[in-house]
């Protein structure tokens, strides 16, 4: 290999580490994550990782325990849908609509109202979107990011805190896989809606008639 040959080469293997070195220092900007466009929709899928039962547990309560398998989010304007499947085959339907939260469920086929997390003296469990179209992973910050990393071929920021993971795609400052314990969340994003957000029949019945009732 002749001198030229052998500076030409030492410059790509140099460069290539120098790029290298630079992509894992690199950091995110905040906001960490952006906002799904409007009249969009995305899907999280839950899987669980294989987990020891403490022997002082009873049986019955890991019979009886359901878990998510999947949530599809819809978004139009201020007016969220909510699709969430359970293993034991219950689905349920949640709407954030004209400010009023409703939940139906399959299990008893009624249609509820949800207090919304402002009222006194109520922790709800169910997300507020309105800073954020991933309420369920508020914790993440620039005191737990840990690194640039590839996970299933994708280039993300990886944040870590105790029990809890997050892998956010680079490319699209999304999430992509998370982690809390067990429970493996995987992101995927359906694109726009053909329309905006309406919910069926049986909801505009039962907004109506709550309406009448105030």
């Amino acid at each position: 290999m002749n001198l030229k040959k052998l500076i030409f080469v030492t410059l790509i293997i140099t460069s290539a580490a120098f790029l290298e070195c630079a992509e894992k220092e690199m950091k995110p900007q905040v906001p960490f994550l952006k906002r799904i466009p409007d009249l969009s929709s995305w899907t999280i899928k839950f899987d669980y990782e294989k987990e020891d039962k403490p022997s002082s547990a009873p049986i019955s309560h890991y019979q009886n325990m359901d878990r998510l398998t999947s949530i599809t989010v819809s978004k139009s304007g201020k007016n969220i849908q909510e699709i969430i499947s359970w293993q034991s085959g219950i689905m349920e339907e949640m709407w954030i609509f004209n400010g009023l939260r409703l939940k139906w469920s399959s299990k008893k086929n009624l249609i509820s109202i949800i207090p919304t997390p402002s009222e006194p003296d109520f922790a709800s469990p169910y997300p507020d979107y309105l800073k954020t179209d991933f309420p369920e992973l508020d914790w993440i910050s620039l005191e737990n990011f840990k690194r640039t990393e590839t996970y299933e071929g994708e280039k993300c920021f990886l944040f870590e805190e105790k029990s809890k993971l997050l892998y956010i795609s680079r490319k699209e400052s999304l999430p992509f896989f998370a982690k809390e314990g067990t429970k493996c969340s995987k992101y995927t994003y359906n694109g726009s809606l053909s329309e905006p957000l309406q919910p069926s029949e049986k909801f505009i019945d039962f907004i109506k008639k709550y309406h009448l009732d105030q």
